[in-house]
């Protein structure tokens, strides 16, 4: 058995490198933020072919968060902050993204 403690750069790195992959991403360029409010923790992840032409900056990031839905394959589905932490501790745990 391993345990593994996080900080939030790792967290960060292992959600970009999964979606990058799951994308069919082999290079690129990616930026991520976590954003928590009183309702829900979420990470907003840009990630564009290392030729692309657009800035994935914090302002860009911010800007998508405000214009779409949670799209990831574990949506909330109603989960307390407490429940969703324990969640994501799980995941990251044994890998399950």
């Amino acid at each position: 058995m391993k345990f593994f403690k996080l900080n939030k750069d790792d967290i960060l790195k292992i959600i970009i490198d999964y979606l990058a992959e799951k994308n069919g991403y082999n290079i690129f360029r990616a930026k991520a933020i976590i954003l928590q409010d009183k309702n829900e923790m979420r990470a907003i992840v840009g990630i564009d072919k290392i030729d692309g032409d657009i800035i994935i900056d914090e302002q860009l990031l911010l800007k998508m968060d405000s214009s779409m839905d949670i799209n990831g394959g574990h949506n909330n589905n109603g989960l307390t902050d407490e429940e969703l932490s324990q969640v994501l501790d799980r995941m990251i745990k044994t890998g399950d993204f």
